[in-house]
């Protein structure tokens, strides 16, 4: 059956104590902070590609590929950086 406006309001309020149990509502948070835990600023609307870029770099294939291996990239380069992808990513 089709619910009305004021029933849907209803059950939106009653979820509102899950939401706290989600966000660890009155828990202390430890702030972590350093090399594999800090995300990157957001300028803008950046969000969505910084969102992106965390989630790419906690793939161990791209970590072997391209994080470890960032100074041969560089190195190997060509002049025209638009011309090569593993320079490009």
């Amino acid at each position: 059956t089709e619910r009305t406006m004021t029933e849907l309001e209803i059950a939106v309020n009653q979820r509102v104590g899950e939401w706290e149990v989600i966000q660890e509502s009155g828990t202390t948070l430890k702030p972590l902070f350093g090399t594999g835990l800090t995300g990157m600023k957001n300028l803008g609307n950046s969000c969505y590609l910084n969102s992106v870029m965390q989630v790419l770099f906690t793939i161990p294939d791209f970590q072997s590929t391209y994080v470890s291996n960032i100074d041969k990239i560089i190195d190997e380069a060509p002049n025209d950086p638009t011309q090569d992808f593993k320079t490009q990513v």
